[in-house]
């Protein structure tokens, strides 16, 4: 069983360029939705399409966990 807590282990913040640089690197495994994230959440957020959160590991480097936008 795994001991992971998302809650506990994770921060939840509104996802950007700059935290995607932080961290280190992020592949889904899905072509069209990693060119997503790396390309187009930041502008769907600038014309109010879409609002992309991430939760990412609070130990370094900072890893990404999940990923939705609204």
């Amino acid at each position: 069983m795994c001991n992971f807590s998302l809650h506990l282990q994770c921060t939840f913040l509104p996802f950007s360029k700059e935290i995607l640089e932080s961290c280190s690197g992020f592949s889904c495994g899905d072509d069209e939705l990693d060119n997503f994230f790396h390309n187009d959440a930041d502008l769907y957020s600038m014309e109010l399409m879409g609002k992309t959160y991430c939760w990412i590991t609070n130990d370094k480097p900072h890893q990404i966990v999940a990923l939705f936008t609204f």
